[in-house]
């Protein structure tokens, strides 16, 4: 089915769901109903699923669909679901497209294949033929040179947009962050929502700069969604000291994508949420690791959150 949702109807935070291994690397499919209860009872205000903070590269296609089916039939009626759907050929992102279009998801990110030395004609055509087997599902162009091998940058978008008129929104999560989001608010203004990543490390930024939302990790959605909540209604020094108390955690975490997805998972198992924070990658904190993220995890929520211990 096509997309029933208006255009640029997404705004606020839209949490990117983990994938729950257990230490076996396999996928544990009963963890995803209280994942996805637990971020919607924090107040997200939807989901990304198998976006970077999925681990959706260590995903196979066929299992990639198997997720994407499991969390289409948790989800409540009328929450929107973003689905990452990039992948590294066209035929594969076209599958996943296609599939995400049609289980109803409010929109579909695309990054860039992550091919070295790729040429700006390759990656127009790849993304124009995603777009085009989308139907009318808006799509979400991600720009992450932070984490991928290819930059798109504001050029390559803008031509995006005027080829695609399905390209609704864009994830800019090039440096430095705020100069980024400002020049794509101010080239496209309220033609193309842009949104705001990299974990929420530079949120208030972001949203100053003109974003309308972001798409963070989900260990932390009741806070940011929170911080989301009083920027909009204009209460800019209650948001920056929330997210003063929240700020040293992701800088923490995002000083590398297997680190922020050993957290997250982390504080997801201690919170009772999932019960495994096994990575399908070597965990890269060791005992003296998570004792510093403990300390940031109970400056940001309060001491009734404890990470110490768990897998090594």
């Amino acid at each position: 089915m096509t997309l029933k949702t208006p255009v640029l109807s997404l705004r606020g935070v839209f949490p990117s769901l983990v994938t729950p291994f257990d230490e076996g690397g396999h996928i544990i499919w009963g963890d995803f109903a209280s994942l996805i209860s637990y971020e919607l009872d924090s107040g997200a205000h939807g989901l990304t699923a198998l976006g970077l903070g999925g681990e959706a590269s260590r995903l196979s296609i066929p299992e990639r669909l198997k997720v994407m089916e499991a969390i289409f039939s948790l989800v409540p009626n009328g929450t929107a679901v973003i689905v990452g759907v990039s992948a590294d050929d066209t035929k594969s992102a076209c599958e996943l497209a296609r599939a995400a279009a049609a289980g109803g998801a409010a929109a579909l990110m695309v990054a860039p294949p992550n091919v070295p030395g790729i040429s700006h004609p390759e990656l127009q055509s790849h993304y124009r033929t995603v777009c085009d087997t989308t139907g009318t599902t808006p799509v979400m162009i991600q720009d992450a040179p932070a984490f991928l091998k290819v930059s798109l940058g504001r050029e390559f978008i803008s031509k995006l947009t005027q080829a695609c008129a399905n390209v609704c929104y864009v994830k800019p999560e090039a440096f430095p962050a705020a100069e980024r989001t400002a020049e794509l608010v101010q080239q496209f203004g309220d033609r193309i929502g842009v949104f705001g990543g990299v974990a929420g490390l530079h949120f208030i930024d972001v949203l100053e700069a003109g974003a309308i939302g972001l798409i963070p990790g989900c260990e932390a959605s009741g806070e940011l969604s929170a911080i989301f909540e009083a920027f909009e209604a204009g209460k800019r020094e209650e948001a920056m000291q929330r997210f003063a108390r929240l700020q040293p955690l992701l800088v923490f975490e995002m000083q590398s994508l297997d680190i922020y997805l050993a957290c997250s998972k982390a504080i997801l198992k201690a919170r009772g949420i999932i019960s495994s924070d096994a990575l399908r990658a070597p965990i890269p904190l060791g005992a003296y690791g998570r004792q510093v993220l403990n300390r940031h995890v109970q400056r940001a929520f309060g001491n009734g959150c404890s990470v110490e211990g768990g897998s090594h």
